[in-house]
C-alpha cells in the first residue's frame, strides 16, 4: 500500500505525525492521508490485541496470561485443545504421548490475537510461528546424529531455564551434551520444578524425590518433554553447544545476574 520508505519518512517528518506503535485495519479504498492521519491519531483496531510471550513461558503460564487479557474464556479448553487438537505439522510428528504435548512449540513472540478466536486458531498462530523458525533456524542443523529435533528442543527448554545470561547459554547446553555422552545424570533443578508444578526458590531434598518422568535427579536422559517453550538463543545453545568438557555449573551467589561458575567445576569421570 505504500510504496516508498523515504517518502513516507519524510512525509512523517515534516508534517510532525507521530508514529503510535500497534494494530491498525486499513482497507484499499484509503488514501495515504487517512492512513497516516489513522496512525497519528493512534486509531488502533480495538478488536485485536497485542500478546507477548516471554521465553520460558511453559503452556500453563501461556494460558493463564491470555485469560488474563480476557483474550480465551478459561485456560482449562486451552491446554485441552493443545493436548488434543490435531495440528498437521512436520516437527510434531513421531510426538508420543505426554502430559503436555505441544510444550517447547508454542514459540515465544509477539502477536496479534483477534477477539474472538478460538482456542484451535489462537494455538495454531504459535505453531506457525516455530514453524518458520524451525524450516530457517532449525531443519538440517542438527550435527548430533544422535538426537532428535524433540531431543534439542527439550534441551534447549532446559538452557531456556537455567541460564539467566546470554552468554552462558551454550556453555550450560555443553555441560548437559557432556552428562548424557557419560550416561550421567542431568540433575537439573529446573526440570524438579516443572514436575513439581511451581516454582520454587529453594529446593528441598524431598523435592529432588518427586517421582515424574521431568524429574532429572531420578532418571537419565532427557525429561519427557520440554519444560518450557524456549527461544530462539536456547535453542541455537542446544544446536550448538560450547567445546567444553564441563559437567558441572553453580550459581555465582555474589552476582545478582543469576550467571554461574562454569570454568572451575571440571570433574573427569
Amino acid at each position: 500500500m505504500v510504496r516508498s520508505y523515504i517518502f513516507t519518512k519524510y512525509y512523517f517528518k515534516f508534517n510532525n505525525i507521530k508514529l503510535n506503535v500497534g494494530p491498525y485495519e486499513f482497507n484499499q479504498t484509503m488514501s495515504l492521508k487517512q492512513i497516516f492521519n489513522m496512525i497519528n491519531n493512534g486509531e488502533t483496531d480495538k478488536n485485536i490485541i497485542m500478546v507477548t510471550i516471554p521465553e520460558g513461558f511453559t503452556v500453563k503460564q501461556i494460558a493463564e496470561k491470555l485469560k488474563s487479557l480476557d483474550v480465551i474464556k478459561d485456560s482449562d479448553s486451552f491446554l485441552k485443545e493443545a493436548q488434543e487438537g490435531n495440528f498437521n505439522y512436520e516437527f510434531l510428528v513421531g510426538i508420543k504421548d505426554r502430559p503436555s504435548r505441544l510444550e517447547g512449540y508454542l514459540f515465544p513472540d509477539t502477536y496479534e490475537i483477534k477477539k474472538g478466536m478460538s482456542n484451535y486458531e489462537i494455538i495454531n498462530i504459535m505453531l506457525k510461528r516455530f514453524d518458520d523458525v524451525y524450516k530457517k533456524n532449525i531443519k538440517g542443523k542438527i550435527k548430533n546424529e544422535s538426537m532428535t529435533l524433540d531431543d534439542v528442543i527439550r534441551l534447549a527448554s532446559i538452557v531456556e531455564r537455567e541460564a539467566k545470561v546470554k552468554e552462558e547459554r551454550p556453555i550450560i547446553a555443553a555441560v548437559f551434551y557432556n552428562r548424557l555422552q557419560k550416561d550421567i545424570k542431568l540433575e537439573s533443578c529446573a526440570t524438579v520444578q516443572y514436575a513439581l508444578g511451581r516454582t520454587k526458590e529453594k529446593l528441598t531434598f524431598d523435592d529432588l524425590k518427586i517421582n515424574s518422568p521431568y524429574n532429572t535427579y531420578i532418571y537419565k536422559g532427557l525429561p519427557i518433554g520440554p519444560i518450557c517453550n524456549p527461544g530462539l538463543a536456547s535453542i541455537e545453545a542446544a544446536l550448538n553447544p560450547a567445546d567444553v568438557d564441563y559437567l558441572y555449573f553453580l550459581v555465582d551467589e555474589n552476582k545478582k545476574d543469576g550467571s554461574h561458575f562454569l570454568r572451575i567445576l571440571i570433574m573427569s569421570f
